[in-house]
């Protein structure tokens, strides 16, 4: 089961990291999602993927 739960926290941290990076670099969802909103939400999946980086560490050392 530990397998499994790590497997899943490490795809949803480079999903994170990827969408991020797609936001970052190209004008994807620009119409509906521009300036500082944008800025922001950016900020955030980079916070969560550090957070979620830090758990999984953490799991992994645990073993």
């Amino acid at each position: 089961m530990n397998i499994i739960n790590t497997t899943l926290s490490v795809f949803t941290l480079l999903i994170c990291i990827a969408f991020a990076f797609y936001l970052l670099m190209t004008d994807f969802l620009q119409p509906n999602l521009s300036g500082t909103r944008r800025t922001i939400l950016i900020i955030i999946l980079f916070i969560y993927a550090l957070i979620r980086s830090f758990r999984i560490y953490k799991q992994v050392k645990k073993k």
